[in-house]
């Protein structure tokens, strides 16, 4: 009997061997699924709250383009447009400044520049006509050209640091047409820049990674960097294994890649935020987001090692 247990022994240890293992990478297969499953629900989940902000922002300037369209054919003053305008950018906490930006000779014959504009200046919404100027030329600034004659309801302009308040922002455009289908001008609603980076760098996963925030051409929106915010593209990454990845990861949807740095190999998952082209990444380092699976490896091995040991000690004893 014991001569016989001592001949199959090989093949007991073997067999235990090879079901631990196939049990094992079964169960990893299914682990690294489950834990790459629940990064991309953050990153969806965080892509959704920043578009949430963008199209309540987004909300304002579409309202305000039907008001300003009706507007144009009553005869107020422009404190009453200040009024109307208070009134609007007062509706979303996260709203800078909102305008009316008419064509020529809509707001009165003979006046070619009428943008009036009103904008959170501490605790009071303030208003100014600095931009109803030559100077300004609202007509040839960039978040106004793109949504001339757009047949999108509301275009989103890239960050860019206004002339006049000094704040860096971006800018939600709507067009405005008359009664007859024309188009007299535009209406805006812009949200601080600051106030996107505030909500990227509150971001936290449950394993500690960092997120960071891209334009469409992969400029750094928002960073743990602040030095690397509006300065620096994602190809100019200090990190070699990062920067490597740009043209693959800016505008990446439900994407992961991994590379190298010196804290190892990591994985950075990105999505794009719609209507803006921006690429939000969260960026997790392998050892912290596969412990789990590190740790059920080793208890594994333990288990399995200790399991064969007492097989042995059965048969010889």
């Amino acid at each position: 009997m014991r001569t016989s247990l001592l001949i199959l022994l090989p093949v007991l240890l073997a067999s235990m061997s090879a079901l631990t293992f196939l049990s094992l990478r079964s169960t990893q297969r299914t682990l690294e699924k489950q834990i790459h499953d629940k990064m991309y629900t953050q990153v969806d989940a965080a892509t959704a709250s920043i578009q949430r902000s963008l199209q309540a922002n987004a909300d304002i300037a579409q309202s305000l383009s039907v008001t300003a369209s009706g507007l144009s054919s009553l005869s107020l003053s422009e404190q009453e447009y200040a009024r109307v305008l208070q009134s609007y950018v007062a509706l979303n906490d996260q709203t800078y400044g909102a305008g009316i930006w008419y064509e020529p000779n809509v707001y009165k014959n003979g006046v070619k520049y009428f943008g009036p504009y009103t904008y959170r200046d501490g605790d009071k919404i303030a208003y100014t006509d600095e931009y109803s100027s030559e100077k300004y030329d609202y007509f040839n600034q960039g978040w106004y050209t793109q949504a001339v004659n757009s047949k999108q309801k509301v275009v989103w302009s890239s960050p860019y640091q206004d002339s006049v308040t000094g704040i860096t922002m971006v800018t939600a455009t709507s067009p405005v047409y008359d009664s007859k289908g024309t188009f007299i001008g535009t209406t805006t609603a812009d949200i601080d820049l600051t106030q996107i980076q505030a909500l990227v760098s509150s971001l936290k996963t449950d394993m500690g990674g960092w997120a960071f925030l891209l334009d469409k051409d992969g400029t750094y929106l928002a960073d743990r960097d602040s030095a690397n915010v509006m300065q620096k593209k994602l190809s100019d990454s200090e990190i070699p294994g990062l920067s490597a990845l740009a043209s693959v990861i800016v505008g990446a949807q439900d994407a992961s890649h991994s590379f190298n740095d010196r804290m190892g190999k990591s994985t950075v998952y990105s999505d794009v935020i719609p209507g803006t082209g921006w690429t939000l990444c969260i960026v997790e380092t392998d050892a912290e987001l596969f412990m789990p699976l590190s740790q059920l490896t080793v208890q594994s091995i333990i288990i399995s090692a200790a399991a064969m040991l007492l097989l042995a000690l059965l048969v010889f004893l």
